[in-house]
């Protein structure tokens, strides 16, 4: 299928007694062939469904013939928190990344993925891809329903420790950048070495964390094993 021309649709995620603002993107005319959550950085450092290497791969994988969601969480934009009045949102993730507990944003990555699942005719692929924290919440996310591939941007290895990866048997595919400051090439090593299943890895020259006009390169490192034409590679 070539690219195509897509629509976008701004979307009220139901999410326990509140809910999530998203964006769905999807083929004008074809029906969808999968589908692709992505999951936003971390808010302190741009995680919004508009970062630039999210809205990006949202809009060409919806292209290439997949319906796609990004979404706020829970503090973020139009998606509302719940918080004592002496607190704010910023102080709500401060407390998240000191602690590193994930887990308390969860639930916001398990109501985006059953309102995905649900658009999804049965059978159709379904796709994490996780954009530095976003890729911490897409292995936590996998350890509550799998999806049938994994795609992990910038995993924050040099902070995080991705234990979830240890049990994942469907293809999981690794994007990092030579100037990116969270890749730490012992700590991805034993990252990547975890991973039992099929195992990809694309280290982009030139890249930082950011990806800022570099997004495409991105999308096209993912392409190829998002449709299955990449072999299993050696990692790093």
């Amino acid at each position: 299928m070539t690219d195509c021309d897509i629509i976008e649709e701004a979307v009220t995620i139901p999410c326990g007694p509140s809910h999530l603002e998203g964006v769905l993107a999807y083929p004008e005319l074809d029906a969808p062939r999968g589908g692709v959550l992505l999951l936003s950085p971390h808010p302190h450092m741009g995680g919004r469904m508009d970062n630039n290497v999210i809205e990006h791969l949202a809009r060409r994988f919806a292209e290439a013939g997949n319906v796609t969601l990004r979404f706020n969480y829970a503090g973020v934009g139009g998606s509302p928190l719940e918080l004592p009045t002496d607190s704010t949102p910023f102080d709500y993730w401060g407390r998240i990344e000191a602690e590193q507990d994930y887990r308390a944003v969860l639930p916001d990555a398990i109501a985006a993925r059953e309102y995905l699942a649900r658009i999804l005719a049965p059978g159709h692929a379904l796709v994490y891809v996780g954009y530095s924290f976003g890729s911490c919440m897409a292995t936590l996310l996998t350890e509550h329903a799998g999806p049938d591939y994994l795609a992990a941007i910038s995993p924050p290895v040099s902070r995080v420790k991705f234990e979830g990866l240890a049990s994942c048997r469907m293809p999981v595919c690794f994007v990092t950048g030579e100037k990116d400051f969270v890749f730490e090439p012992e700590g991805f090593r034993e990252t990547y070495d975890a991973v039992p299943g099929p195992k990809f890895h694309v280290h982009l020259d030139g890249c930082d964390h950011f990806f800022r006009k570099e997004e495409e390169r991105v999308y096209q490192a993912l392409r190829p094993f998002l449709t299955g034409a990449m072999a299993p590679g050696k990692g790093p």
